[in-house]
């Protein structure tokens, strides 16, 4: 006997309360609804007490679309006829923040999920009211922080949405056609940056930010087309949208270009986090990587060396050994140390780059990364082995600071040696200030 799957009526609860997470969202899923129903413009007013938010939408155009489309979760949308909405589920977020009042054309409802359970009280309006009016009582009132910050991600979520959207009575909202792009297609609009995250908004409202080290630059995206995303609109379907699939394809030479106009100048934080990403998936171009990309940081003075760098010294000049500072208070103490050439010492950001929290979480790091390496470069490489972590512990006992004064004509070259006669000279010339002769 075939037959079918039911929902049990608790899983109204689930929906309203898995999916809520800041009131921003939650907010930012009624702008959403206003663009489905094909409003030109919402106005939104947010204080510690509550919300209020009225578009000019077409709103609920029947009873009978009030209880189907409003009593119901999860009824589908047909292809073509939302811009965001899949499964008419994001509504339940504000639920689970305010008691809310709808009012749409001639219809009210009435949301109180602590009073009232999971109901909602429909009633008539006597005086009709175009589009759809939501007006929410916080169930905990916001303080002048939690209020600000509300104001603040809402602005961000909103920025690029095509109806116009107003907040405390200004315009937040703007025409990315009007703004400058790296390139555009049918599918987004684009920007790359040396730094920072790749902001990624679904035809106009914010998705998330994407760690640069995915990319190896910053930038912007906004989509013109719909991505596909999971229920709460947090992740991007990055495997299965065609859509996504094709604005990947796009972005990633617009942040390969960024990053690599820097050239020898300055290699970003971003090109060295994804270029450890790219070793430790055994990329194809991981021999190209570890030959010529600086992923590894070392002291003194926090300088960025290459993987094929960092082993060979570690075999030719120190026995096959190295050591990692974990702690900040240690870095003067490796600097020392790496002064002194007794061991290659990593500075702590290595570890922070490859995701590791301890160093033996970097010494598996190391294997896997050398194993993911070694067929690329074993024509000429012969014997890539991995160096043997010594503790900075150990390390640090064994040190012995040594202070001892030297020429300056014999230990400073040249132009360092200018600056420090320069510097030398400031305190005379500040008695001459001071002292008038």
């Amino acid at each position: 006997m075939l037959l079918p799957f039911e929902l049990d009526p608790e899983i109204i609860q689930h929906i309203i309360h898995s999916q809520a997470g800041s009131i921003g969202k939650a907010i930012i899923e009624l702008v959403m609804n206003s663009v489905d129903a094909d409003a030109t413009a919402l106005r939104l007013t947010m204080t510690k007490e509550g919300f209020h938010c009225a578009d000019d939408g077409r709103g609920f155009a029947s009873r009978n679309d009030v209880l189907r489309y409003f009593g119901r979760f999860g009824t589908p949308h047909q292809e073509g006829d939302a811009t965001y909405g899949r499964f008419r589920l994001g509504r339940g977020q504000i639920m689970a923040h305010a008691k809310t009042r709808w009012a749409s054309n001639d219809w009210q409802m009435t949301v109180d999920s602590r009073s009232m359970g999971y109901n909602y009280e429909l009633d008539d309006l006597e005086h009709g009211a175009p589009g759809c009016s939501i007006e929410g009582t916080w169930y905990e009132p916001l303080n002048d922080l939690e209020l600000m910050s509300a104001v603040q991600e809402i602005r961000d979520l909103v920025r690029y949405t095509r109806i116009s959207v107003e907040l405390n009575g200004r315009l937040i909202t703007r025409d990315p056609a009007t703004e400058k792009w790296d390139f555009e297609d049918e599918y987004a609009y684009y920007r790359a940056k040396e730094e920072g995250a790749v902001s990624i908004y679904n035809q106009g409202v914010l998705v998330r930010h994407d760690s640069s080290h995915l990319w190896g630059a910053g930038g912007l995206i906004v989509t013109k087309q719909a991505i596909a995303l999971n229920v709460s609109r947090s992740e991007i379907l990055r495997k299965t949208c065609p859509v996504w699939k094709a604005i990947a394809k796009v972005f990633g030479p617009l942040a390969d270009k960024v990053s690599g106009e820097l050239g020898g100048r300055r290699k970003t934080e971003a090109r060295r986090a994804r270029s450890a990403l790219s070793l430790l998936s055994g990329a194809a171009d991981v021999g190209k990587i570890f030959c010529h990309e600086e992923v590894i940081t070392v002291l003194p003075g926090k300088r960025h060396i290459t993987l094929m760098d960092f082993i060979s010294k570690a075999f030719r000049e120190h026995k096959g050994t190295y050591t990692v500072v974990l702690k900040g208070s240690d870095i003067p103490k490796g600097e020392g140390i790496a002064g002194q050439r007794i061991i290659q010492v990593l500075h702590p950001q290595t570890l922070d780059r490859f995701g590791c929290h301890s160093v033996e979480d970097f010494e598996d790091v190391l294997e896997r990364v050398i194993a993911n390496a070694r067929p690329a470069v074993s024509h000429w490489y012969r014997e890539l082995k991995v160096p043997q972590c010594a503790a900075f512990s150990t390390v640090k006992k064994a040190y012995v600071e040594r202070t001892s004064i030297v020429d300056e004509k014999k230990a400073l070259d040249k132009e360092t040696r200018r600056a420090w006669i320069a510097l030398a000279m400031v305190p005379a010339t500040l008695r001459r200030c001071v002292c008038g002769c």
